[in-house]
């Protein structure tokens, strides 16, 4: 989502992927995540409800680029337990709420298709070790 400049083009990117899902993995079993939106460059705050209104009942997270914000819509919001900030969550409240987005269904193969890609790109351009200082 790096290259989207307003909620508008998230939310087109959203709709595309969940139009995407086989039919049978909406609402269950799998979940739209995505990473790199910038709220500080967005002219307006999107709120809960024009992302509930591309994705129905396939949770969708979206992590800013700089990971000091998400954007759920309901069907996250109420699988993780959390409750509707009216907008994307900010700070500590986002913090709690990254740290459980495994819960989501499907997360755990998106997050490992993600990590499996990166460092196919990362070993193509010469990259040869990558160290995570986070544990």
């Amino acid at each position: 989502m790096r290259a989207t400049r307003s909620p508008e083009d998230v939310l087109a990117l959203v709709r595309d992927a969940v139009s995407a899902l086989p039919a049978r993995e909406r609402g269950q079993g799998a979940s739209v995540q995505g990473f790199g939106f910038r709220l500080s460059t967005w002219s307006r705050t999107p709120d809960v409800a024009e992302l509930d209104a591309v994705s129905g009942d396939v949770p969708v997270a979206l992590v800013s680029g700089d990971v000091h914000s998400g954007w759920l819509n309901p069907a996250a919001l109420r699988a993780l337990g959390v409750p509707d900030p009216g907008g994307p969550l900010r700070e500590d409240p986002w913090f709690d709420t990254m740290n459980r987005l495994d819960e989501l269904p499907g997360s755990r193969e998106l997050r490992e298709r993600g990590y499996r890609s990166v460092i196919s790109d990362m070993f193509a351009r010469g990259v040869t070790g990558v160290v995570d200082m986070t544990q």
